[in-house]
């Protein structure tokens, strides 16, 4: 019975997918090695998937929910004082960074970095904005995938593009 409810689940996954365009184009062959490096992940509201500044890792595509992406301001609140220099009024690290802008991504969309794979750091933060499912995909994983999969590699660009450009539409009508 177990083992008929995981292939039923990957029969869903694979189906969701192919839906939203992640899989066209794909032979079978490459179709089941993507599956196969796919994580989910299940993340509660106010949980941070990944913040601006640290080495990404992994990349994501929102199964449901809403996470919200963005740039944030540091815990920081520094005072100039003029000739005297400037004091850090750090607030302790339990407060939440403060999003400067946002942009609001749903099912179907594609979080991450485009250099995924190569050691950046994250120019975004990204945040459960209510309790959502994520498909996760390693850089390493990517990476080795990226010389067999050439289909696959522009898609989740293509993806991550459109992601970017939402957030900096959104950064720019402020």
């Amino acid at each position: 019975m177990l083992k008929e409810q995981t292939k039923n689940r990957a029969t869903q996954e694979e189906c969701w997918l192919l839906e939203k365009g992640y899989l066209t184009g794909l032979s079978p062959e490459r179709c089941k090695e993507f599956l196969g490096q796919l994580n989910t992940v299940h993340v509660k509201a106010g949980e941070t998937i990944f913040a601006q500044g640290e080495l990404e890792e992994q990349l994501f595509i929102i199964r449901s929910g809403e996470v919200a992406v963005g740039h944030t301001s540091d815990n920081h609140n520094r005072v100039e004082f003029g000739m005297f220099g400037s004091v850090d009024f750090y607030e302790d690290d339990t407060t939440d960074a403060q999003w400067l802008d946002k942009a609001i991504m749903k099912s179907g969309e594609c979080i991450g970095e485009l250099d995924v794979g190569r050691q950046v750091r994250h120019n975004l933060t990204a945040r459960a904005e209510n309790n959502a499912e994520l498909f996760c995909l390693d850089a390493a994983c990517l990476k080795a995938m990226a010389g067999k999969n050439e289909k696959l590699c522009q898609t989740l660009g293509n993806a991550l593009r459109r992601s970017i450009k939402k957030v900096n539409n959104r950064a720019m009508s402020r």
